[in-house]
């Protein structure tokens, strides 16, 4: 085997499932998610940061055969999560359904293929674990929605928001 070709196996990414002892770099990754994704983040990150441990070893913690966390690692750093949980029975739809939480790839590393390697680990843990279908959460004033309806996937309903005014 030649150097080159150790070069390129240590770049491609690897998806692994997130356990406890992946509570910092699964921590940091959601947080930055929330940074991007929830408006005013910053000014309450602080205070909440404690709390979102708790609940994200919480999710770490929990049998894999409910809530999964994968973690993508590139080159010994970890700069992706991706989160999903089964649902038995949802809305009455099916029997089971596997609900894609989050996905999250650090800016320095998206557009490598990093997301849809974490979509493909999630996708291939649904159905071992006979989930009948996927849903996801999309932001539809991101190009998102294109790239998931491209995967198959369409609109089921309209979440209508309104925000509520602080005193």
């Amino acid at each position: 085997m030649s150097l080159a070709a150790v070069d390129v196996d240590m770049r491609r990414p690897e998806v692994v499932m997130a356990n406890p002892c992946d509570l910092a770099a699964a921590l940091r990754l959601y947080e930055a998610y929330l940074s991007e994704r929830v408006p005013g983040w910053q000014t309450v990150a602080a205070e909440e940061h404690d709390r979102l441990a708790e609940w994200l070893i919480g999710r770490l913690c929990r049998p894999p055969d409910t809530v999964v966390v994968f973690l993508a690692n590139v080159e010994h750093q970890t700069v992706g999560i991706a989160m999903a949980e089964l649902h038995q029975q949802p809305y009455g739809l099916v029997r089971r359904m596997a609900s894609g939480d989050m996905w999250y790839v650090e800016p320095g590393w998206r557009g490598r293929g990093l997301g849809m390697a974490m979509y493909e680990a999630v996708w291939r843990w649904a159905a071992t674990h006979y989930a009948e279908q996927m849903i996801i959460a999309v932001d539809v004033e991101t190009p998102d929605a294109a790239k998931w309806q491209a995967r198959g996937y369409r609109p089921a309903q309209l979440l209508m928001l309104k925000p509520i005014g602080r005193t």
